[in-house]
C-alpha cells in the first residue's frame, strides 16, 4: 500500500475511483472500486467440474501454479449478473459471478504483468472544462451559423466528432464524459437559437 493509501503489486498501481466518476458518483469514499475492463463474454478461463476433481479426470498443469476461482454454475443457483454482454441481440445473457471475479483477476494480472492500467477518469476540474468547452463551442456554431440547417448539419458533424475523441479515449484508457457533453453541446445551441428568434420577434 502507497503512502496516499493506493494499493501497489510490484511497479504498477491500482489507483481507486474516485467517488465523482459517472455512473459511479456518490459511492463511498471507504470503498476501493476499479472500472472492470471486460476482456470477453466466454471463455474466459479453463473450466474443471466437481465430477472431474473428484474421478481426477483433469490436467494438473490447469491448476498448478495458477489462480483458481471456485464458483458455482448450476441454473439453480442464482449468481447471475448483468454486464455490458447483457444484451447480445435478442438475447439477454447475463454472466455468473464466478467468470465475473476470473475477469478481475484477468484485469489485475494484465496490469501488473504487462503494464495495462486500468480505465481511469480525469479530475473533477478536467471534466468540468471539458463539458464546458463543448458547450460553448455548441453556442458559438450557432452564433456564426447564418442558415438553421448549416447549423443542424455542422452541430451533427461535431457530435460525430465528439463520440469519436470519447472512443478513442476509452481504447487509451481513459473514460471520459460524453453524454454530458453532448448534452450540453444541444441544450446551449438549442438556447441561442431560442434566443436569436425572440430578439427577432421584438
Amino acid at each position: 500500500v502507497t503512502p496516499e493509501g493506493e494499493v501497489q503489486l510490484g511497479e504498477t498501481t491500482l489507483r481507486s475511483l474516485p467517488g465523482y466518476a459517472g455512473d459511479c458518483s456518490g459511492t463511498s469514499n471507504a470503498d476501493y472500486q476499479m472500472l472492470l475492463d471486460y476482456r470477453t463474454p466466454s471463455d474466459i478461463a479453463k473450466r474443471v467440474t466437481l465430477k472431474q476433481i473428484l474421478t481426477d479426470q483433469f490436467e494438473s498443469s490447469l491448476v498448478k501454479d495458477r489462480v483458481v476461482l471456485i464458483g458455482v454454475t448450476a441454473p439453480s443457483i442464482e449468481d447471475d449478473f448483468a454486464t455490458p454482454f447483457t444484451q447480445n441481440s435478442n438475447q439477454t445473457i447475463e454472466m455468473r459471478g464466478v467468470f465475473i471475479h476470473a475477469q478481475m483477476v484477468s484485469q489485475i494480472l494484465n496490469a501488473v504483468k504487462d503494464g495495462r492500467q486500468p480505465l481511469w477518469v480525469w479530475s473533477q476540474w478536467g471534466e468540468f472544462f471539458w463539458i464546458w468547452a463543448w458547450g460553448s463551442l455548441g453556442g458559438f456554431l450557432v452564433l456564426v451559423c447564418k442558415r438553421l440547417v448549416y447549423g443542424v448539419g455542422v452541430g451533427m458533424a461535431n457530435l460525430v466528432v465528439l463520440s469519436g475523441v470519447c472512443f478513442v479515449f476509452f481504447i487509451k484508457g481513459w473514460w471520459i464524459p460524453l453524454v454530458p457533453s453532448a448534452l450540453a453541446f444541444v441544450a446551449t445551441g438549442m438556447m441561442i437559437i431560442a434566443y436569436k428568434r425572440a430578439i427577432s420577434v421584438l
